[in-house]
């Protein structure tokens, strides 16, 4: 059991790491204004018919 856990550790931080990496690289890159006018823009088309996501 233990053996298990120390495996399973090992491969959650193997995967951790790269994703720091690039989080780390791309940290302060972006630009505020810029994503909030796109995030504030108004849409484009209307959804279409039959895109709907089925219950």
């Amino acid at each position: 059991m233990n053996q298990y856990l120390v495996m399973a550790a090992a491969e959650k931080l193997a995967a951790i790491q790269p994703v720091e990496t690039y989080f780390g690289a791309i940290r302060g890159s972006g630009n505020l204004n810029e994503a909030l006018s796109f995030l504030s823009r108004s849409g484009g088309e209307p959804p279409r018919s039959g895109g709907e996501i089925a219950n």
